[in-house]
């Protein structure tokens, strides 16, 4: 059975708000209180739960990773997907692999996410069209390369660079905007 927020603050005595404030680190609860909290949440196994903070929150906890069309040939996706699961695991946060839209799927049909990492994305992708259109941070190491034309594809679309470190050194990292 979960532990639930209720179940800790019953434990300790004290009211969910306050048993919140103490979990969440805000003020409002002595340091006392807090620490009464934090210890009960862990002996009792405690884990707030991502749904509800994100509701609270406005945000989706997820980040969506999306790939091209030939990543089922190459291992060396498999082993980005894979490192990057892994970083954002650390921190707590949940990856999304969306399926490339050269396949029929449509991101709007998808759970929300806060924003993208887009590997080698192409310009004739209406998938890469689709996210950079959107008002999110989109994370790429490239930018959209340009392919055959398709009608609603941006073959240079509006990006701001910085420098992100990778495994062999510094690559591109661009964050899509509107200008």
């Amino acid at each position: 059975m979960t532990t639930t927020l209720a179940d800790v603050a019953r434990e300790v005595g004290v009211s969910t708000a306050a048993a919140s404030l103490a979990i969440n680190g805000k003020p409002g609860v002595s340091a006392a209180t807090r620490d009464r909290v934090l210890e009960a949440a862990h002996r009792l196994g405690y884990r707030p739960n991502p749904a509800g903070r994100a509701l609270r929150s406005s945000r989706a906890g997820a980040i969506g990773l999306y790939l091209p069309n030939s990543a089922v040939h190459f291992g060396y996706y498999t082993e980005a997907t894979n490192g990057v699961a892994e970083a954002l695991h650390r921190s707590g946060i949940p990856l999304l692999v969306l399926p490339n839209a050269a396949h029929g799927a449509r991101l709007d049909t998808f759970p929300a996410v806060d924003g993208y990492l887009m590997i080698e994305p192409h310009s004739d992708d209406p998938g890469v069209a689709e996210i950079l259109a959107q008002d999110l941070p989109v994370v790429t190491g490239d930018r959209p390369r340009a392919a055959s034309a398709t009608p609603g594809a941006s073959s240079n679309p509006p990006t701001r660079s910085s420098c992100a470190p990778s495994s062999t050194g510094s690559s591109r990292a661009a964050r899509s905007g509107r200008a």
